[in-house]
């Protein structure tokens, strides 16, 4: 099945997808969820799906921008501890095309919910071995894209500089 939109929960791929540590399991950081977010940017690009990583925010996360890009994904804090099953289960009901939404994690209410409006859900470790899999035969994970492409997050503060950087001609005076 080749969804149209995957949903993921970012936290339980984190750490119960991997079967090694790749240094993201070693922390719930920024850096962490980056790296994650980047490599599953790269997946959707190479599969040309939409892409949503919801992780559960908390007290050090409440600063952050709920809803940030990564390339072709959406990464999602959520707010007021608001658990990633929740919010998933949301945005999956809000579906316009169900059948066309993955799943990946494994708490057993998004289970049910899949079994009422026809979503797939997929644990965490099989789908992860998938993206890795993939990404591993084909290098950059699209087609003819750097890989540093989609491994970083960019916030509105970043953006803005290098608009800053980039708004002024340059200085092609000779000296």
């Amino acid at each position: 099945m080749h969804p149209e939109w995957i949903i993921v929960d970012g936290y339980e791929l984190m750490f119960r997808g991997l079967k090694r540590d790749c240094g993201l399991k070693a922390a719930r950081d920024e850096r962490a969820r980056s790296d994650l977010s980047g490599l599953l940017a790269r997946y959707a690009a190479y599969r040309q799906c939409r892409m949503s990583v919801v992780y559960e925010g908390d007290d050090k996360t409440d600063k952050l921008p709920a809803e940030t890009r990564v390339g072709p994904a959406t990464v999602i804090l959520t707010r007021d501890r608001r658990k990633a099953w929740k919010e998933i289960e949301r945005m999956a009901a809000s579906s316009a095309n169900p059948n066309g939404v993955m799943l990946v994690a494994s708490h057993p209410a998004l289970g049910d919910l899949c079994g009422k409006i026809g979503c797939v859900v997929v644990e965490p470790r099989g789908f992860f071995d998938q993206v890795q899999a993939l990404l591993d035969s084909e290098g950059s994970g699209a087609p003819g894209e750097p890989h540093e492409k989609y491994s970083e997050v960019s916030n509105p503060a970043e953006v803005q500089m290098w608009k800053n950087i980039f708004s002024k001609p340059p200085d092609n005076r000779k000296r």
